[in-house]
Order: structure tokens, then sequence, then C-alpha cells
């Protein structure tokens, strides 16, 4: 989104002092930036850092310098409109992101300590790279009715996040990690690909409540891999291929009894997954495997699907009895 104001030298000292107020916590009243409904007009920003010719090298490793990258502590953003704007590699640390729009902004490799943001859009924004929660540095980040429709959100990270309310339909999540994350009413749908959802208790962070009224009704699930969570307040795709397998502790330890000495390729696929997954969630006896027959199709082939659907659905009973 390309706006006027934000262009020239004019445009770059205008650029400046908003964010130098931003940084300051003043208000941006006489800058006469306007207005996007009730929200202060700042459609098209262009605030991300600049990457100079200058190249530095630390042993084998060349460094390239990096100006401007907007650092943020301690302030509030509240009714701001940033639609469209290039705000990529910003730093934002005990802030409090209020009734502001990304819509459409460049927000790749963002990076929260401690904030609250509340009803935000971040709808088709590009998200990519960003850390959504750094736990334990700083304390936790809090998103509540955020939303995340279409947005980018590719090799994305969150940490000990609180998701509250947020709207994930048909965002790209490809190679996003949650872990240790809270979902309290929230919403995915579209395809999920490499999307790993991480509950376990794990030293020095929080342990992440169970999902609450978590949506993946719409969902299709490419490898999305739940760890530690029961799903037991959780709708799962409305599809055939996709369906619990609870008490999974227990259950891959049978699966892989039941295997041992087996030396079959579709034997040695199974063992090998269900050994792998085992440590995920020894610690939570009531952790819901998701069992997805495309995703062993391709781990392994139509006989290792059979196989693996045959021998945890009778594990499930036994391990239910």
């Amino acid at each position: 989104m390309s706006d006027p104001r934000w262009k020239g030298s004019a445009g770059a000292a205008l650029s400046a002092q908003v964010i130098d107020r931003l940084k300051r916590g003043k208000p941006l009243d006489d800058l006469r930036l306007g207005s996007s409904g009730h929200r202060v007009n700042l459609a098209g920003l262009l605030a991300s850092p600049s990457h100079r010719v200058e190249v530095r090298r630390v042993g084998s490793i060349e460094i390239e310098r990096v100006d401007g990258i907007v650092e943020i502590a301690g302030r509030s953003l509240f009714r701001l409109d940033l639609s469209g704007a290039r705000l990529n590699g910003w730093r934002l640390r005990k802030c409090e992101i209020v009734d502001c729009r990304f819509d459409e902004a460049r927000c790749a490799d963002w990076i929260l300590w401690h904030c609250t943001v509340r009803d935000c859009s971040f709808s088709a924004a590009d998200l990519r790279g960003a850390m959504l929660g750094t736990f334990p540095e700083g304390g936790r980040v809090k998103w509540e009715r955020v939303s995340f429709a279409e947005a980018d959100l590719r090799g994305a990270s969150a940490y000990g996040a609180v998701f509250v309310d947020c709207d994930f339909s048909n965002a790209r999540l490809e190679e996003t990690n949650f872990l240790q994350c809270d979902f309290v009413r929230c919403r995915f749908a579209g395809v999920m690909e490499e999307v790993l959802f991480d509950g376990r208790r794990v030293p020095d962070r929080p342990v992440a409540a169970e999902m609450e009224s978590v949506d993946f009704a719409n969902a299709h699930f490419v490898n999305v891999d739940f760890r530690g969570y029961s799903l037991r307040n959780t709708e799962l795709p409305r599809d055939p291929d996709v369906f619990p397998i609870h008490r999974f502790p227990c259950v891959g330890r049978r699966v892989v009894a039941a295997l041992s000495g087996a030396s079959g390729p579709s034997e040695r696929v199974v063992r090998g997954m269900i050994e792998n997954s085992m440590p995920w969630t020894e610690d939570r006896p009531d952790s819901v495997w998701v069992f997805n027959r495309r995703d062993w199709r391709e781990w392994g082939g139509d006989d290792a699907a059979i196989l693996a659907e045959r021998l945890m659905k009778q594990a499930e009973t036994e391990c239910a009895s």
C-alpha cells in the first residue's frame, strides 16, 4: 500500500517524527496525519530497518550492518491504523497495543517481550519469522481478540504466549511453533501444514493450560502435531481421516511392545514414529495423538497407515480398561 505522505525526504522526516513520538509515548495530534475511522491514519508508514552495504567479518561469518530498527519499550500504541505499513524487525517490550490495525502490513521478524495486544487486526499481514511470545524473557505475551486471518506466519514461534478469542482462519502456518502456549476460544481454518502445538511440561516455563473451546473444525491438517494436550475441549477437523487416539503414552508403549522383534518395512515405520513421539507426552497420561491417515500414508504408504491405525485403536481400547 503506497502512501505519498511517506515518500521523499519530507516523508522520511515525517516518518522519523512519528516513530520518535511512539518511542517516547508522545501524542501525534499536531502532525495532521488524518484519521481512518476512529484511528490515527498511519497507513503505509515506512519504518523498516535498512541494510547497509557495509559488511564486517566476525571469524568466518560476514555480518551486514542494519540501521533503523524500531525499538519501543513501556509504551501504549492506541487506535492506530498501520494498514499496509512496512514495520519489519520491530522490537516491542512491555508495550500495550490496543485497537490497532496492521492489515496487510509487513511485520516480519517482530519480537515481543511481555506485551499485551488487544482488539487488533493483522489480517493478511506478513509476520514471517516473528516471535509472538518470548517467555521466560520478560514475562508472557498476551493476545486478546486479535485477528490473524490470512496472515503469513510461516516460521513464526510463540513461547508461553496466551491467545484468547483469536482468529487464525486461512493463515499460513508452515513451520510455525506454539510452545507451552494457552489457547482459549480460538479458531483455525484452512490448510494447516507443519504446525506444532507443544503443551508439555518444560523446566522454567509455564505449564500450558488445556486448550479451551478451540475450533479446528474447518481446518485441513498436514503434519500437525499436538504434544501434551488432552484436547477434551477442542473440536478437531470434520475430516474422516483425522481422529484422536486417547491416552497416547499408554497406547504408544503397547504398540511398541507389540512390534518388538518385527522387521518388516511397515512395522519399522510405525515403531519408529511411535518411539520418537513417546517422549513428547510421558508426563501427561491423558495426552492425545491426533491420527491423520494422510500423514501415515506419506510416511510409510497404505500398509503402514493401516497397521498403525489397527494397533493404536486396539491399544486405545486396552488402555481405556
